[in-house]
C-alpha cells in the first residue's frame, strides 16, 4: 500500500479503460464479465466491481494492488504476478467487450466482415448480395457525408477487385463508383481538415506549411458533380468565409447549414458548427451582438442535442461561458457551469472553472454595481497560475483589466496601478512568440485604445471633447480590435454619467 503502489494503479490500462466507460454501462460490462464465456472465474467480474468503487477519479489511497488482493483471495499471501494477470484479464475482457458492443451498433462493420469472410469462399453469389445488400442500404439512407463516401468506395472497390465479378462492363461500373466516391471522400476531408487549419492558424503561429493543391480541392468542390452534394457545397462554402472574413447573411447561413446537417454525421455536424461559431467570433470581438447572439444559440443547439453529454474542451467551455455573459444570459449560464463541470477534461478542470466563475462574478458586478463582487473575480481569477498556457493567459490578462477598470471607475484603483498591469500584458505580448501575428496586433490595439479610455475616463470633470474625439478614433480604426465593442460602451457611459451630473 506504498505511493508507488497506488501511483502504479492510476497508470494502469484496467484504470485508465474503466475511467472512460459511460456511467449507463457499468452495470452491463459486470453482467457480462460474470458470463463463463468471457472470464474462466469469477475474480475478474469482483475486481471490476472493487475498482468501479473508485469511481470518478480513482485517485484514493486505498486504490492498490495489495488491497484489491486481499479483498479478492482473502488470508492468502500477497502475490504480484497473480494480481498482474487478473487486471490483463480484466483489460481484455473490457476491451472485448466495447468490440462486441460496436460491433453489434455497426451495420458498416457487420458488412465489411461479412464481406471479407465471403470474399475468401467459394460463393461469389453471397458476397455479391451481401454488398449490395448495404450499398442500397446507404443509396436509400440520408447520410452524404465523408462516412457515406468512405464506406461507398470500399464496397465497390471490393466488387471490382473481387475475382468473381468477370463482366467488364460490371467491373468498369464498379470501379467508376469507387472512383468517384473516393474522390468526393478526398475532397470533404481535404475541406474539413483546411477549415481546420485556418481556424488554428488564428491563434496559434503555425510552420505556415500549406497543401500545393488545396486550390485545386476548392476548384473541384464547385464543379457540379461534387456541389451537388451538400455536405461538399457547405464545407466549401466555410472554407470561403473562413479565409475572406466577409460578412454573410446569417438567417441564410443558419437555414443553409441545418438544412445539411440531417445528412451529415454527429462528428460532422459538431465539426460544421464550431466552424460556424469560429466565423462568428470575429464579427462578435469587433463588436457585433448579432453575431454573438448567433454564436450563442449554436451553443445552446449543440448542448440541446446531447453532443456535449460526456466531454467538453476547455476552449468550448469557456467560450460558451463568455459568450452567454456577453448576451446577458446570467442565470443560464451560472446553471451551465454548476451542470457541466464533470464534462471537462480532468487535468484542465479546475483552471477552466476559476476562469469561469472569475468572468461570471465580473458579469453579476457589472449588472449588480455590487464592488464585492469584482474583488471576488479577482480572487478567483488569481487562483490561475501565470503560465497556464495559451488557453488561460491572454482572457484572464484581458477579462482582469476589465474587472480593474470597473474598481477605477468606482475610485478604489489608481490610474497608476492600471498602467503598470497594461505594461505586464504588453511585456507578455511581446515576449510569448506562440500567437499569431493576429492575435498579438488585436491585444496590443486593444491595450492601445484601453490607455487612453482610462486616462479619458479619470478627468474631472469629464471632457465631452476628448471623449468624443477618443470614441471616433476608435469606431473608424479598421484594424483588429478586441474588445473594441466593451470600450465603445464605456466610452458612451462616460457621456451618459457626465450629462446625468450635469
Amino acid at each position: 500500500m506504498t505511493n508507488n503502489s497506488s501511483k502504479f494503479m492510476l497508470e494502469h490500462k484496467v484504470i485508465r479503460l474503466i475511467q472512460a466507460l459511460l456511467k449507463k454501462e457499468l452495470s452491463a460490462i459486470e453482467k457480462y464479465l460474470s458470463s463463463p464465456n468471457v472470464c474462466s472465474n469469477d475474480e475478474c467480474a469482483r475486481l471490476f466491481f472493487l475498482i468501479c468503487k473508485f469511481l470518478p477519479d480513482m485517485d484514493s489511497p486505498k486504490l492498490t494492488k495489495e488491497r484489491l488482493f486481499a479483498k479478492l483471495f482473502g488470508k492468502q499471501p500477497y502475490n504480484d504476478g497473480k494480481m498482474r494477470k487478473l487486471m490483463t484479464q480484466l483489460t481484455q475482457a473490457i476491451e472485448q467487450y466495447l468490440m462486441e458492443t460496436e460491433l453489434k451498433q455497426s451495420e458498416e462493420l457487420k458488412t465489411k466482415l461479412l464481406a471479407r469472410a465471403l470474399s475468401e469462399r467459394d460463393n461469389y453469389k453471397l458476397f455479391y448480395e451481401a454488398v449490395q445488400s448495404r450499398l442500397r442500404t446507404l443509396d436509400n439512407g440520408v447520410d452524404r457525408g465523408r462516412n457515406y463516401f468512405r464506406e461507398s468506395y470500399e464496397l465497390s472497390d471490393l466488387l471490382y477487385y473481387h475475382p468473381g465479378s468477370v463482366k467488364l462492363v460490371k467491373k468498369r461500373e464498379y470501379q467508376q463508383r469507387a472512383i468517384d466516391d473516393l474522390e468526393r471522400y478526398f475532397t470533404l476531408v481535404m475541406l474539413q481538415n483546411e477549415a481546420n487549419d485556418v481556424v488554428v492558424n488564428r491563434v496559434i503561429n503555425t510552420d505556415g506549411s500549406k497543401s500545393g493543391y488545396i486550390r485545386v480541392v476548392m476548384q473541384t468542390a464547385e464543379t457540379p458533380s461534387f456541389a451537388a452534394f451538400n455536405a461538399i457545397k457547405l464545407f466549401r462554402h466555410l472554407v470561403g468565409l473562413l479565409q475572406s472574413k466577409s460578412e454573410e447573411d446569417l438567417d441564410e447561413l443558419r437555414r443553409t447549414a441545418f438544412d445539411t446537417f440531417p445528412q451529415l454525421s454527429l462528428f460532422e455536424q459538431d465539426f460544421a458548427t464550431n466552424l460556424l461559431r469560429n466565423y462568428a467570433v470575429p464579427f462578435t470581438n469587433r463588436g457585433s451582438m448579432e453575431h454573438a447572439r448567433f454564436t450563442f444559440d449554436l451553443y445552446k443547439l449543440e448542448l440541446e442535442r446531447g453532443l456535449y453529454a460526456n466531454s467538453l474542451s476547455s476552449g468550448a467551455f469557456m467560450n460558451i461561458v463568455s459568450v452567454g455573459l456577453l448576451v446577458d444570459e446570467i442565470d443560464w449560464v451560472h446553471y451551465f457551469i454548476e451542470n457541466f463541470d464533470k464534462c471537462l477534461p480532468e487535468d484542465e478542470r479546475l483552471n477552466t472553472l476559476h476562469y469561469c466563475k472569475g468572468f461570471w462574478h465580473y458579469r453579476k458586478g457589472v449588472k449588480s454595481n455590487d464592488i464585492d463582487a469584482f474583488y471576488n473575480a479577482i480572487q478567483i481569477f488569481n487562483l490561475i497560475p501565470t503560465k497556464a498556457g495559451v488557453n488561460y493567459e491572454l482572457r484572464v490578462r484581458s477579462t482582469l483589466l476589465r474587472v480593474h477598470f470597473e474598481l477605477f471607475e468606482r475610485d478604489k484603483e489608481t490610474l497608476d496601478e492600471l498602467l503598470n498591469k497594461v505594461r505586464n500584458f504588453e511585456r507578455h505580448l511581446r515576449g510569448n512568440t506562440q500567437y499569431a501575428e493576429t492575435i498579438r496586433s488585436g491585444y496590443t490595439n486593444f491595450l492601445r485604445f484601453y490607455k487612453s479610455l482610462i486616462r479619458v475616463s479619470k478627468t474631472s470633470p469629464i471632457n465631452q471633447a476628448t471623449v468624443a474625439k477618443f470614441l471616433k478614433k476608435l469606431s473608424q480604426d479598421g484594424s483588429d480590435i478586441y474588445l473594441k465593442n466593451w470600450m465603445l460602451e464605456k466610452a458612451k457611459e462616460l457621456v451618459v454619467s457626465d450629462q446625468t451630473l450635469g
